[in-house]
């Protein structure tokens, strides 16, 4: 390992593996690393097996329906959720399915709502936020 990578590992995790073997990651929560081992802090937890859900958000339309028909693949049925400006995006999304992939979809239902956020803190607003949403679940009609 070079020498610059070795002090990026130090900084970062604060202990590295001073043999040039392989990291573990391996300990439980409380109990502290045994020299060598290096434990980095985990950012995201993890879910519990696979999600047939597809949130939209700034990404281009096709990205998104390239998403859904692969989760179209291996699940039944799957929903699409956006939130704000990308509730277009979402419908979108589905008609490009329809029309381009998958000409037997079939839009099982639409959910509509409404999310109430805090204020922003940098624009000075004192009242909450409203932020629409919607859910569209689609599937493959059976042939």
């Amino acid at each position: 390992m070079a020498p610059k990578e070795e002090e990026k590992l130090k900084n970062t995790y604060g202990r590295i593996d001073t043999q040039g073997e392989t990291m573990s990651t391996g300990t439980e929560l409380g109990e502290r690393p045994t020299e060598g081992e290096v434990t980095p802090t985990p950012t995201v937890a993890p879910t519990e097996g696979p999600s047939n859900v597809v949130l939209i958000g700034r990404k281009s339309a096709l990205v998104y329906a390239v998403a859904a028909l692969m989760q179209l693949n291996n699940f039944q049925e799957v929903s699409l959720k956006a939130r704000g400006r990308a509730i277009s995006k979402a419908v979108d999304v589905v008609e490009i399915l329809r029309r381009r992939f998958v000409p037997n979809l079939e839009i099982v239902d639409i959910k509509i709502g409404t999310e109430v956020l805090p204020p922003r803190e940098e624009t000075g607003a004192n009242r909450p936020r409203n932020i629409s949403t919607i859910e569209i679940k689609i599937r493959k009609k059976p042939e």
